[in-house]
């Protein structure tokens, strides 16, 4: 014989029904989100300008910007070279002075060491008010000036460091990546007391993003990726002809969407048995609110107290119609008594 009377145990149940329906529910509700998250968004990064001072590089320069893609990252590495190629059997030319700018996000906590190990020193521009179509507001702008010097027909110079802006976001599987584009300065303007121009001729800029997720699958480029399947992007430099404030890259982590996918399909898997656990529930709840005599005679209680009040009021008028009435037996015994006296 059970322990438990039946009403007991099927309340059990029901409970242990909702328990089972709330849990893998709140579990399926949880995995699903993970997934449904929107689109991730970046603030714009930011750019970068070159400028030389006085016009006296003559022959080309070449800035080539590398920014790690690593995610979840705080802080951005990144690299600048500066190369000048000189004609091996030219006359020796004075060094070239330039001016690097950086504007916006990028110069925030920037810490840059040049490639003899000293640190860059970054200086404001001091030109409040001003407002340029690419560079946004040069009040935001930071420079430092560089040197291309030597007698060897190469001459480098390479910034390597860290910027506290951010250059990539993810949200779930997606992943976004905004990086400064280089551009040349505005010509029309000085920087304190310094008369700027243009590069040389044929000066060009190249923007690469390296070290991405080796699950990286780009979908989206502006502009696009000019060679398939590498992350870089050129510009020239001697003119604003085709100058952009920032490049931009949209894709899918692979492994990330894999995992995602094999959650969206326990997330069903546990809805479908939340959705049975409810249904189970329900049964058990309204089987006990409607089965009260069964509860009764399971408990132990008379079939009689299962019985509405009008059923036993008609049983109880049945057997007082059967039956003779009091009064009237005692008025026959009396009759039949005085009969037998007269005799």
């Amino acid at each position: 014989m059970s322990t438990f009377p039946k009403a007991s145990r099927r309340y059990a149940l029901a409970i242990a029904a909702l328990l089972v329906a709330s849990g893998t529910g709140t579990a399926a509700w949880r995995m699903a989100a993970n997934e449904s998250v929107p689109t991730p968004r970046i603030q714009h990064p930011g750019t970068i300008a070159v400028a030389a001072v006085t016009a006296n590089a003559q022959e080309p320069i070449s800035v080539h910007v590398e920014f790690d893609g690593s995610v979840g990252v705080r802080h951005t590495r990144m690299t600048i070279v500066l190369n000048q190629e000189r004609d091996s059997h030219a006359e020796p030319t004075p060094p070239s002075r330039l001016l690097v700018f950086l504007c916006g996000s990028i110069a925030e906590a920037v810490d840059l060491q040049n490639k003899n190990g000293r640190k860059v020193l970054w200086q404001r521009t001091l030109l409040d008010g001003i407002h340029a179509s690419i560079l946004g507001s040069l009040s935001e702008c930071v420079y430092s000036p560089v040197v291309l010097d030597g007698a060897a027909p190469f001459r480098q110079e390479i910034l390597t460091g860290e910027t506290a802006a951010h250059t990539s976001n993810t949200a779930a599987s997606k992943v976004i990546y905004a990086l400064p584009a280089v551009v040349p300065w505005p010509r029309v303007l000085s920087v304190n007391g310094l008369q700027l121009s243009q590069l040389p001729k044929g000066s060009e800029a190249e923007v690469q993003l390296i070290n991405p997720p080796s699950d990286l699958q780009p979908t989206f480029a502006s502009p696009e990726l000019p060679d398939s399947g590498v992350l870089r992007w050129g510009a020239a430099l001697d003119s604003f002809a085709d100058a952009r404030s920032a490049y931009r890259l949209s894709g899918d982590l692979v492994d990330r969407h894999a995992a995602a996918q094999r959650d969206l399909f326990l997330a069903g898997a546990l809805a479908g048995i939340a959705g049975g656990a409810l249904v189970w529930f329900l049964e058990l709840t309204l089987g006990a609110l409607s089965r009260p005599t069964s509860d009764a005679r399971g408990a132990g209680v008379s079939p009689q107290a299962g019985r509405s009040v009008r059923q036993r009021w008609r049983a109880s008028s049945s057997t007082l119609a059967a039956s003779p009435m009091p009064w009237k037996k005692r008025g026959a015994d009396a009759s039949r008594a005085r009969a037998r006296r007269g005799r």
